[in-house]
C-alpha cells in the first residue's frame, strides 16, 4: 500500500540532433520544395488541358479543292450548321463555332 495519493509522471523527449544540427530545417525545407514541384504540376496539367482542344483543330489536314464531295456531306454540314445556328442563338454555344462550321461546309 502506498501512503499518499497516486503519482503521475510524464515524460516529453524531442531529439536534439534536429535542432543543433539542422536536420528540421532541412526537412522543412525538403517538404517547401515538394509543395512546390506539386503545384507545378498541377499548374502543368491546366495548361495542358486548357491548350488542348486547340491544338488539334489546327493540325487537321484540310479537303483539298480538287476532292468532290458527294451530296450527302453537303446535307450534312447543313445540316450541322443550322443546329449549331440554333446553339449559337440560345447561348449554348460560342459565335466562333459556327463560323468553324461555315468554314468546313
Amino acid at each position: 500500500m502506498t501512503g499518499g495519493p497516486p503519482q503521475y509522471d510524464l515524460q516529453v523527449t524531442q531529439p536534439i540532433d534536429w535542432f543543433l544540427f539542422g536536420k528540421r530545417a532541412a526537412n522543412m525545407a525538403r517538404e517547401a520544395l515538394g509543395v512546390r514541384v506539386s503545384e507545378a504540376d498541377y499548374a502543368d496539367q491546366v495548361r495542358q488541358r486548357v491548350s488542348r482542344p486547340l491544338i488539334p483543330t489546327s493540325t487537321w489536314p484540310r479537303p483539298s479543292p480538287y476532292v468532290s464531295w458527294p451530296s450527302r456531306t453537303s446535307r450534312t454540314s447543313s445540316v450541322v450548321e443550322a443546329a449549331t445556328r440554333k446553339a449559337v442563338e440560345a447561348g449554348g454555344r460560342p459565335q466562333v463555332e459556327l463560323n468553324r462550321v461555315r468554314l468546313d461546309s
